[in-house]
C-alpha cells in the first residue's frame, strides 16, 4: 500500500488546480482530504499528487440532475466534467476503500467520510477553484460583475445564459432570478485561475486582484419538472408558468427599448459606456442577493448583460427546437438500458424526468419571442455571434453521453479495480482487524488495571476493618480494666 495515506493532510487546500482527467485518478497518492463547508451533505474534496478532484454521494434523483447536467452542456453552459460510477463497478469500491484508508488516521473524520459516500452511485466531478459571491467582497465583485473588457462581458452574458436555463429546469436553488425565495450562493462558483502554490488564504483574500477571474460555472443544477397531470403539482406549474411568460415578456421588452434608444448601433462597448440603460425590474431579487452577500449592487449596464444572455439562451433553445432534448434522453435511455435491470435508484430517476414541462417552457418562450426578431439579430451581432448554437450543427448525442457515463468497462478496466479493489478492501479489513486487537488489548489491559485496583481497594478495606477490630478489642480491654 503506498505509503502517502499515512501522510494524508486532513485539511483540503481550496485553491488547488484540478486533476488533468476525472477519468484517469490515481487514487493511491491521495495528499489531503476535505468535507463540504456550505452543508451538502454528501460531497468529498480529494487532492492527490496530480491535483484535486470531487467525489459525490448521489441521492435518488441522480438521473435528472445527469440529464440536467446535459442539457447545460449542450447549449454550451460552462458546468465541471463529470463521470458517473455505479455500485456493480469495481471502480466504486476503488473510491471508496482508498478514501476511507487516507483517512483512516482520524476515526471521526473517517466515519464522517464514510457516511457521506453511502450510495449506491458515485460521481467524480472536477474540482474548480473557485469564489462564490459569499468569499468576493465589494471590491472583486465590482471588478467580477463589472462589464468592462471582453473577459468581463461574456462573464456576464453566460451569467444570463445560466440564468435562462435554471428557468427552464426549474432550478431555485440558486440566485433568485424568478423565484420569491432565498437562493443559494454556493451553486454558482466564479473559476478563479490558480497555481500549485495558490493557498486557499490567498484565494479567500478579498483584497488579492492577482487571481485570474474566469468564467461562472453551475454546480448542483436542480430540477423540478413540475407534472401537468398531477393534481398536487398542477397548482404550482400553472403559477410557474405565468411567472416565466410575464418574465419573459418583460425581458425581450427591456432589451428591445434599449435597441431603439441607442438606434440600433452594432458596437457593445460603445453601447455600455453611454451608460443609458434603465434598470430591469424583473431582476430586483438579483439585485438584493449580490448586495447581501458581497455589499456590491450591480449597475444598469452588468443587468443589461445578463439580460442578453438570458434572450441569448432561450433563442437558441427554441430555434434548436425539443426535438433535440428528445434525441438527448432517448439516447440516455438505451446507453444506460443495462444500469435498470439491477437493483440501485437509476431508473426510477430516469423516469422522472418529465419532457412535457420542457415542452410547456418552450412554447412559452417561443411565443414571447414572436415579434422581436430585430432585438434578436441585433443581440447576436452585438455579441459578433460568439454565443450563437447553429441549428444546423452536427450533434451526436452518443458523444456527449459518452464524456460522462460508461455502462460497459473494458476487460482491463474491470481487472484492474477487481485487482485494486480486493488489495484495498483487504487492507482496511487488516487495519481494522489490527485495531480491534489493539482495542482488545486495551480494554483487557483497562480490565486488569481495575482488577488490581479492586484488589488494592479490597486489601485496604480488609486492612482498615482488621485495626477497626483490633481498636475496638483494645478499648473494649481497658473498659473492662478501669471497672
Amino acid at each position: 500500500m503506498n505509503p502517502s495515506f499515512t501522510d494524508t493532510r486532513l485539511v483540503f487546500n481550496w485553491a488547488r488546480p484540478p486533476v488533468p482527467s476525472i477519468i484517469n485518478i490515481n487514487y493511491f497518492t491521495i495528499q489531503a482530504i476535505g468535507k463540504s463547508e456550505c452543508g451538502a451533505a454528501g460531497v468529498v474534496f480529494v487532492e492527490n499528487d496530480e491535483g484535486s478532484f470531487c467525489v459525490k454521494a448521489c441521492t435518488e434523483s441522480v438521473a435528472v440532475e445527469y440529464f440536467s447536467h446535459l442539457l447545460f452542456q449542450l447549449n454550451k453552459i460552462d458546468v465541471p466534467n463529470i463521470f458517473l460510477i455505479p455500485c456493480t463497478s469495481y471502480h466504486w469500491n476503488v473510491i471508496k476503500n482508498t478514501i476511507e484508508l487516507a483517512t483512516f488516521q482520524d476515526e471521526v473524520v473517517r466515519r464522517s467520510i464514510k457516511s457521506k459516500l453511502q450510495s449506491p452511485m458515485l460521481l467524480l466531478m472536477e474540482y474548480v477553484p473557485n469564489l462564490s459571491v459569499t468569499y468576493m467582497g465589494p471590491q472583486k465583485a465590482e471588478k467580477i460583475f463589472s462589464g468592462i473588457d471582453e473577459i468581463s462581458i461574456d462573464r456576464l452574458i453566460n451569467l444570463g445564459r445560466i440564468f435562462a436555463m435554471d428557468t427552464v429546469i426549474n432550478n431555485s436553488d440558486r440566485y433568485p432570478v424568478l423565484w420569491e425565495n432565498n437562493g443559494n450562493p454556493e451553486n454558482l462558483l466564479l473559476k478563479v485561475k490558480t497555481l500549485e502554490k495558490t493557498t486557499t488564504k490567498e484565494l479567500r483574500n478579498p483584497l488579492n486582484f492577482d487571481l485570474g477571474f474566469i468564467n461562472f460555472v453551475a454546480i448542483d443544477n436542480r430540477v423540478n419538472l413540475l407534472d401537468r397531470n398531477c393534481k398536487y403539482s398542477l397548482p404550482n406549474l400553472v403559477k410557474y408558468e405565468e411567472n416565466l411568460n410575464l418574465f419573459v415578456k418583460e425581458l425581450v421588452i427591456y432589451l428591445d427599448q434599449i435597441r431603439e434608444t441607442s438606434e440600433n448601433c452594432c458596437d457593445l462597448m460603445k453601447i455600455l459606456e453611454q451608460n443609458k440603460f434603465p434598470q430591469f425590474s424583473k431582476f430586483k431579487n438579483l439585485r438584493k442577493f449580490i448586495k447581501k452577500y458581497s455589499y456590491y449592487e450591480i449597475t444598469p449596464s452588468s443587468e443589461f448583460l445578463i439580460a442578453m444572455g438570458l434572450l441569448i439562451c432561450y433563442e437558441n433553445l427554441t430555434r434548436n427546437r425539443i426535438s433535440r432534448i428528445e434525441n438527448l434522453l432517448e439516447t440516455l435511455k438505451k446507453t444506460s438500458k443495462k444500469w435498470t435491470d439491477v437493483d440501485f435508484i437509476w431508473e426510477e430517476s430516469l423516469n422522472h424526468i418529465n419532457l412535457d414541462f420542457i415542452s410547456g417552457i418552450f412554447s412559452i418562450i417561443e411565443e414571447n419571442l414572436k415579434g422581436f426578431e430585430k432585438t434578436i439579430t441585433w443581440i447576436h451581432e452585438l455579441t459578433g455571434r460568439r454565443f450563437f448554437i447553429d441549428e444546423k450543427e452536427a450533434f451526436d448525442p452518443q458523444i456527449l453521453i459518452n464524456k460522462s457515463l460508461k455502462v460497459d468497462e473494458s476487460p482491463e478496466d474491470i481487472q484492474k479495480y477487481k485487482k485494486i479493489a480486493g488489495e484495498t478492501g483487504e487492507e482496511i479489513e487488516n487495519i481494522k482487524k489490527k485495531r480491534r486487537m489493539e482495542e482488545q488489548k486495551e480494554m483487557n489491559e483497562r480490565k486488569l488495571k481495575i482488577k488490581e485496583i479492586k484488589i488494592k481497594r479490597q486489601k485496604k478495606a480488609e486492612e482498615l476493618k482488621e485495626l477497626m477490630e483490633r481498636n475496638f478489642k483494645e478499648m473494649k480491654a481497658a473498659n473492662e480494666k478501669n471497672k
